[in-house]
């Protein structure tokens, strides 16, 4: 944009801040937005205290595959089928702890795993924990999951359980 056809008076120095001013604003457009950062601290936003956070994954971890978990089945079944899968698999004892929490998250697909993103930074220190919670958030869910459980004895007698 040319200043003079905007300034009657081209001349007077009130015209070349107007050209300066043009040329800094185009400047500003062309240039990218800016990176946001993320604190030093930070691991990534996530809910493991640093001691699970920063324990890097074995290179050669290798986990079973196993049915997601989706809050349409029964928590405390899917906590017991991971813990078995998990222990089929070698873990060097010092970072058992971390290994079985952050894989844990694997684990879980849809609302599950949008309950483990909103869970606050720095809030689970163990695996315990992280199970207990994941359980203590699906109260309704693994009730009625329970109730409708059934068994079959030995006489064949349908027991409800």
């Amino acid at each position: 944009m040319n200043a003079t056809l905007l300034c009657p008076i081209a001349n007077s120095g009130l015209a070349h801040k107007l050209v300066d001013v043009e040329a800094l604003i185009q400047r500003i457009l062309e240039m990218p937005a800016p990176i946001k950062k993320i604190a030093a601290s930070c691991y990534a936003d996530s809910p493991f205290v640093d001691e699970i956070a920063l324990v890097e994954m074995p290179k050669m971890f290798s986990f079973h595959n196993m049915k997601l978990f989706d809050r349409t089945s029964d928590p405390d079944d899917h906590i017991a089928q991971y813990q078995q899968r998990m222990f089929t698999v070698f873990i060097p004892r010092d970072m058992r702890e971390a290994c079985m929490s952050k894989e844990f998250i694997s684990s879980l697909i849809a609302p599950a795993l949008q309950w483990y993103n909103n869970l606050s930074n720095n809030s689970i220190l163990t695996f315990a924990q992280l199970t207990n919670a994941f359980v203590e958030q699906l109260p309704v869910a693994r009730n009625q999951r329970r109730n409708h459980k059934t068994f079959t004895s030995s006489s064949n007698d349908t027991v409800r359980h």
